[in-house]
């Protein structure tokens, strides 16, 4: 429960900041790679990857990484983590480093489902297999440019504990209006998912943050 009001609250940010007043076309943003969950243990340097996925150039001044604080106004700051950043312009490049991030996930993924195995197992004495994962809908486009980067949270405390957001280009903060909230209204998902680029850093030892 608590995730579908906190993916509402991102929800609301990304209403925010996408809006558009005129109802001109705007150009596509780039996509977002990032993994959505990072477990941190208490005091602790961690260190995870992010891209940014074009097919034009993209700037790295424009890589941007928010946290979401219900106590403040508008509903997001900027984080204090320090970011490394790095521009790909081919191809190439970019399959390279997307079939890596890839490999890394599915070997997290595949220990998560060994250790839930193991753990059945121990609970009702009966063997569990693995269901095989369904295959994608569709392929993914074939990007030619990114800004590909690093986070580091270090010493992790329970401040840094929360929802984040990486975003192409900085938020400006906008006046809301009347009609801006009808329209969010009538078109809200009633399960609202996460924008792109959306994620949570638990933090061990932590009491979780409601919203």
């Amino acid at each position: 429960m608590k995730l579908i009001v906190l993916f509402g609250v991102f929800a609301l940010a990304a209403a925010r900041r996408d809006h558009d007043h005129d109802h001109e076309r705007r150009p596509r943003p780039p996509a977002i790679v990032v993994k959505h969950r990072h477990d941190v243990g208490a005091n602790e340097t961690y260190e995870f990857k992010f891209a940014f996925l074009g097919m034009e150039a993209l700037n790295e001044t424009k890589v941007w990484l928010y946290k979401v604080d219900r106590n403040s106004e508008p509903h997001f700051v900027e984080a204090e983590f320090e970011i490394y950043t790095e521009t790909l312009t081919n191809e190439t490049d970019v399959k390279e480093w997307l079939d890596n991030f890839k490999e890394k996930a599915d070997k997290e993924r595949e220990d998560r489902d060994s250790d839930r195995e193991e753990g059945d197992r121990e609970k009702d004495g009966r063997e569990h297999k693995r269901r095989p994962r369904p295959p994608h809908p569709r392929p993914h486009p074939k990007f030619t440019n990114a800004v590909v980067g690093e986070i580091t949270i270090e010493s992790a405390s329970c401040d840094d504990m929360g929802p984040y957001f990486l975003h192409y280009g900085e938020i400006e903060e906008r006046e809301e209006r009347e009609d801006d909230d009808e329209d969010r209204r009538k078109h809200r998902r009633p399960h609202p998912r996460p924008p792109r680029g959306a994620f949570y850093i638990s933090v061990e030892d932590c009491q979780s943050i409601d919203f």
